[in-house]
């Protein structure tokens, strides 16, 4: 059976991380399906019932299109038959048409969230995770940010002659909904509006680049590196934080991995698209870049399970760990990753040897550790060795910018 590295050189690799990984999960036999194991339901073309991982995948879908429209024609028609039941029925399922905004998540009737208590014990037992909310949340009405601008950039990728969704619309009512004038912010939530997160901020970004809003980009870059002080990222004088939150008149430097590759993300796709309109020059991105690595790059010394490998830990490994602890979390290494190969594609020939070292590095990480290569799926991390839907989704996308970055990074951002 193929390892990671070899699978991943091979033609056939999203193909079968899709097929095998993801759809492969689809079960007929039973009435409902598992909410933890089953991550795809073939009649609808949903992956679960939330909006994030549905149009994360929805993105791999139409980014995998050019790749095999050539080589596999019946491949790329499976992929366009649920690329068109994503953009239909997670619409259907989550759309508020009176705000005319995306809720978290509604109960499609596919799943089945009356898992038995001792189901629920052995599984967070099993893994250490509590997986209690994703057994028994089945109606979330909250409307995130986030989540409103992913969907936005898919149905500004994904055209087709009847489209469900204008982006531009649903761009503007983000823009009038979650800004806080008196702030001069955008919330988090709507339940929640004096809750700011630089990480939406850059979602927002990467969807007003797409759509070609010059002015609000500028803004939403100035926004991440002033008032969540990004600026600081760039100083060699790391005793300088950032600030990923900001309640109310409290900012909160509680840093992740993730939402730190997204904001760099964001920040990486703004300052190409409007060059000198922003203080973050790639000079300034490159050593935000190295000083995130800096920041988080962890190794058997710390965390024993890495078995000789170095990894990217969820939080900073000179913070006391408060609430993920210091893993390697799957989808962390995968977004990272794949940040790395944005700005290369973006800023060609900066990163010199770092990005060639860091790519050995956690391919070897995924090789030895967090690929499952009977399933074609990945663990959680390298401690909690089950998969997860949240772990593939993200991690195929990523790889899919880093395997062919000067392809689909322009299609997807630009």
């Amino acid at each position: 059976m193929a390892g990671f590295a070899e699978l991943l050189s091979s033609e056939s690799a999203f193909k079968l991380l899709i097929k095998k990984g993801i759809w492969g999960t689809y079960s007929s036999s039973t009435q409902k399906l598992h909410p933890i194991h089953n991550y795809f339901h073939a009649p609808s073309g949903l992956h679960n019932e939330g909006v994030w991982h549905n149009y994360i995948m929805g993105l791999s879908y139409y980014l995998c299109l050019p790749l095999y429209k050539h080589s596999d024609p019946s491949f790329c028609k499976e992929l366009e038959e649920v690329l068109e039941k994503v953009n239909t029925n997670v619409w259907k399922l989550n759309f508020d048409e009176k705000l005319n905004l995306f809720k978290s998540r509604s109960n499609s009737g596919y799943w089945d969230h009356s898992v038995k208590q001792a189901e629920q014990k052995s599984n967070a037992t099993a893994d250490g995770i509590s997986k209690e909310k994703v057994f028994l949340v089945t109606e979330n009405e909250e409307k995130k940010c986030i989540a409103n601008c992913i969907a936005g950039l898919f149905y500004a990728c994904y055209s087709t002659q009847s489209p469900v969704l204008d982006p531009m619309a649903l761009f503007q009512t983000i823009q009038k909904e979650f800004y806080n004038s008196q702030y001069q912010l955008f919330c988090s939530k709507l339940e929640k509006r004096t809750h700011f997160r630089a990480v939406d901020h850059a979602l927002l970004a990467l969807l007003a680049v797409k759509l070609k809003q010059d002015s609000v980009v500028q803004t939403l870059v100035n926004n991440i590196c002033n008032d969540f002080e990004f600026k600081n990222l760039a100083n060699k004088d790391t005793s300088l934080q950032t600030c990923n939150y900001i309640d109310g008149e409290t900012k909160n430097n509680s840093p992740f991995l993730w939402q730190d590759s997204w904001i760099l993300i964001g920040l990486i796709v703004a300052t190409k698209y409007l060059a000198s309109s922003v203080p973050t020059t790639a000079t300034v991105l490159h050593q935000m870049i190295l000083n995130t690595y800096d920041k988080y790059l962890c190794s058997s010394d710390s965390i024993p399970q890495l078995k000789g490998c170095s990894g990217m830990a969820s939080e900073p490994m000179s913070r006391k760990a408060v609430y993920l602890s210091h893993h390697c979390f799957t989808g962390d290494q995968a977004v990272f990753l794949a940040m790395i190969h944005i700005f290369d594609s973006c800023f060609p020939g900066i990163l010199g040897d770092f990005k060639e070292k860091h790519t050995k590095d956690a391919i070897e990480l995924f090789d030895k550790i967090l690929f499952k290569s009977e399933a074609y799926q990945f663990s959680i991390s390298e401690k909690y060795h089950s998969a997860a839907l949240w772990t593939s989704t993200e991690t195929i996308l990523s790889l899919l910018l880093v395997q062919h970055p000067n392809e689909l990074v322009p299609k997807l951002f630009f």
